[in-house]
């Protein structure tokens, strides 16, 4: 044991030697015995910390906080008494439906948002886009016809 690991071991596990490793446990008892001024600078700022730490934990199975808490909370109270399933002021108004048009209306308008954002993804993904233009625009009827115009000279 040297004076590296003896203080790495007082500050991560505290000036308690019960809480250190076991493994090492001996090791730094005898390195206390071997240096007990250097043990003992060590120690004291850690069995300061030790004693911080402990004043704040509580006993999980104590309860006489928590009672002493709700029983405050009682005597503060305006004294007050109504059964839990009481509802103070009446039954509550259900907030008013919205017609049912608005509805459907709000339906149409958000399912065709969807549809064309979709279409519009397709085709901007599509890797054949000019050639489907081009099936369509053979498709499509085509009011200026190049025959028309040669039968009227």
């Amino acid at each position: 044991m040297n004076a590296q690991r003896f203080t790495e071991l007082v500050e991560a596990y505290g000036a308690e030697p019960a809480r250190w490793p076991a493994t090492e446990r001996e090791d730094a008892l005898a390195y206390m015995k071997a240096h007990p001024r250097d043990a003992d600078n060590l120690l004291a700022p850690a069995r300061s910390l030790d004693t911080v730490l402990e004043s704040g934990r509580l006993d999980t199975t104590d309860t006489s906080f928590l009672a002493a808490r709700i029983l405050k909370a009682a005597q503060e109270s305006d004294g007050m008494e109504l059964p839990a399933n009481d509802v103070v002021g009446g039954p509550t108004r259900l907030p008013r439906r919205q017609p049912v048009w608005r509805s459907i209306a709000a339906t149409f308008v958000i399912t065709t948002g969807v549809g064309f954002a979709m279409g519009q993804t397709a085709a901007a993904k599509s890797a054949r886009i000019a050639e489907a233009e081009a099936l369509l625009s053979l498709t499509l009827e085509n009011p200026y016809d190049s025959t028309d115009l040669w039968e009227d000279l």
